[in-house]
């Protein structure tokens, strides 16, 4: 069968275990500067494109904002809704969001942005949903800048080459927010994650089950199987030299923002809420 397209992840199938992605991969790091950016108080009407379990729901919702999620899986949502209730989860793709215009005051999209069908459709549609003077951040990674290196790519045959096809660079992103009708777009790295761990540890513990991230999620059974095997091999031999084999990742997590101009005069906000609640 010939592809016409990068692959896609079937988060239905991954949903029970993905949060183990957060557990020791600095997100805590990511997450103070998502904060730093959101600036946060009371009433903050905040929408997550892609929001997934809802990991950052929760912690929008711990700063006191209005936080509502959108995505269109399923079993992703259903975690969501078991961290932050039902209210404000909306089951829908980012291209076409089921919500009023002029709706929130900052909009945070982390890691999926590479998901998304229709990116330009998707921004037009975050400019739409954001009110006047609001905000948007994407963070994901960017396999076109050539400094990054991953036991992933390292070991997984054609990971590399398929994460260049799903995610598009800084500067591609940045073109498609300006053709979308935002201003004042710009990067910066968010994060450069640095990691080396045993990697009979990491095989034991989960860290390169299929489920932690995207990369190895959309591998076919024979695939991952070679990828594994390699790394044991590696490991093996290692051993054999008195050695113990180290996973290795160096890697660097891209923010992109952008805003949709300057703010009008607004009322409070819990007054706009009571537009569409």
């Amino acid at each position: 069968m010939i592809r016409t397209g990068p692959r896609k992840t079937n988060y239905e199938a991954v949903a029970a275990s993905y949060d183990r992605r957060y557990r020791g991969r600095g997100y805590d790091d990511v997450a103070t500067y998502v904060l730093r950016w959101l600036a946060p108080t009371p009433g903050l009407r905040v929408l997550e494109l892609g929001c997934g379990t809802g990991h950052w729901l929760e912690i929008f919702e711990r700063e006191g904002c209005a936080a509502t999620g959108v995505d269109p899986s399923a079993g992703m949502l259903e975690k969501a809704r078991a961290r932050v209730g039902e209210a404000r989860i909306v089951r829908g793709r980012s291209e076409a969001v089921p919500l009023p215009s002029r709706a929130f005051d900052r909009i945070v999209c982390v890691n999926a942005l590479h998901h998304f069908a229709d990116r330009a459709a998707a921004l037009s549609e975050a400019h739409r949903l954001l009110d006047d003077g609001g905000r948007l951040l994407t963070i994901g990674l960017d396999p076109h800048d050539g400094r990054d290196r991953w036991y992933v790519y390292e070991y997984f045959e054609g990971t590399l080459d398929e994460d260049r096809l799903r995610y598009p660079s800084t500067a591609t992103i940045r073109a498609e927010l300006e053709s979308a009708g935002f201003a004042d777009v710009r990067s910066e790295v968010a994060k450069h994650m640095e990691i080396e761990a045993s990697a009979e540890k990491a095989l034991a513990d989960g860290r390169v089950a299929r489920t932690t991230t995207s990369q190895l999620a959309i591998l076919t059974d024979a695939e991952y199987a070679r990828g594994i095997e390699a790394i044991e091999r590696e490991i093996a031999a290692a051993r054999s030299r008195g050695e113990e084999l180290a996973l290795c990742a160096d890697l660097r997590l891209w923010a992109t923002t952008a805003s949709t101009g300057e703010p009008a005069h607004v009322n409070s906000h819990a007054d706009r809420d009571k537009d569409w609640t």
